[in-house]
């Protein structure tokens, strides 16, 4: 991470968290933050083997030691602050968090606000932040990348009393601010069309698992299912919707189908399945494309039942035509799930950008006029 010269300030808010994870483990660590004075209230619960007080021990030094009827070690890790390794159950965090806060020790982790931390502060949060969200190893390296000094410049530059300066930042963040969200949050691709056009087939077929239910009557799916994939390093869920229809008769049917057009709208991609070409296909591209907002891929599906093998071995197509694919024999779904990263990320930017992580920019918003 970038250097951050700035330490914990006595005047900092008492407070009591626990570091480890909130399932039951074998040791618990609790963070606990006091001046002097506060932590002497807070270990009173605390007796040392040899007689130490926590609050006036040196830096590194265990104390091995009982609260309550609970062994545990107390170590101080700087002049404000302290550790506490005890047993991962519920029970002996609950009991130790709830003295804390009796002699003056809340639990939680009060964040200053972003005016009171440093800009090199900020920027590591984020990155750290970000990282512990990333969910493929491609994602990970462009935050990792972040941590030679761009970001930090990039937030200064957003700070710049130079106006033109500070333009060319927000260009950027404008620029590359999806990108960036995209490293942690997965890409929304729903599909969409009418009954019985293979929709369930291929979420299970681009997914390599069983997600949803496939059957040959019309209106089987009704509840939105979803389910996540890795397609060249970018984390994207796939929605299978209700298949979308006019004279839905049914009541859960009908819902369905509202259900697909709200999660429609909220997309980042959407592929119109079909089972056959047809000439009403692009006004529907076109009604798509007004109401959502966003890129729309045709798929035809089933392409094993009506196309010859000449046209199943042509070349990749364009980008601005069809893909034609089949579920049931895997033909076409590498050529699909290019065209929907493409479409994705039209995009890269260079390997020496600043991305502008979630997290390091926002506080700045007003100020800068993103």
């Amino acid at each position: 991470m970038v250097s951050d010269p700035s330490t914990s300030s006595p005047d900092t808010p008492p407070f009591a968290h626990v570091l480890t994870s909130a399932s039951p483990g074998a040791v618990a660590v609790i963070h606990v933050q006091a001046s002097s004075a506060t932590a002497q209230r807070a270990f009173q619960n605390f007796q040392h083997n040899g007689g130490q007080l926590p609050h006036l021990s040196s830096t590194g030094r265990l104390l091995y030691g009982v609260w309550g009827t609970e062994d545990l070690i107390v170590v101080r890790t700087s002049s404000t602050q302290w550790e506490i390794l005890c047993h991962g159950g519920n029970a002996a965090q609950s009991r130790i968090l709830h003295d804390l806060a009796e002699s003056g020790v809340p639990a939680g982790t009060p964040e200053p606000p972003f005016s009171h931390r440093s800009d090199t502060r900020i920027v590591n949060d984020c990155i750290e932040a970000n990282l512990q969200q990333c969910r493929t190893r491609a994602a990970a390296n462009w935050v990792i990348a972040q941590t030679d000094g761009r970001l930090l410049a990039l937030r200064k530059q957003l700070n710049s009393a130079d106006s033109a300066n500070r333009q060319h930042a927000v260009q950027q963040v404008r620029q590359w601010h999806s990108f960036a969200a995209h490293l942690t949050e997965a890409f929304r691709v729903t599909l969409i069309g009418a009954p019985n056009a293979g929709k369930s087939s291929l979420i299970n077929a681009l997914t390599g698992r069983d997600r949803a239910i496939v059957s040959n009557t019309p209106g089987t799916t009704r509840d939105m299912i979803a389910a996540e994939t890795v397609l060249d390093g970018w984390l994207v869920s796939i929605r299978d919707c209700a298949g979308i229809r006019g004279d839905a008769t049914t009541l859960p049917e009908q819902l369905g189908i509202v259900q697909s057009l709200r999660a429609a709208e909220s997309s980042d991609l959407i592929c119109l399945v079909t089972d056959h070409p047809s000439a009403s296909l692009p006004v529907q591209m076109a009604e798509i494309r007004h109401i959502c907002r966003c890129p729309v891929l045709l798929v035809h599906n089933k392409c094993d039942l009506w196309l010859d093998r000449e046209e199943m071995t042509s070349p990749d197509c364009s980008a601005e035509q069809p893909v034609s694919v089949s579920a049931l024999t895997g033909f076409g779904l590498s050529r699909m799930k290019a065209r929907m990263i493409r479409l994705l990320t039209p995009q890269h930017p260079p390997r020496d950008a600043a991305l502008p992580l979630p997290g390091c920019w926002e506080d700045l918003l007003q100020k800068s006029q993103l």
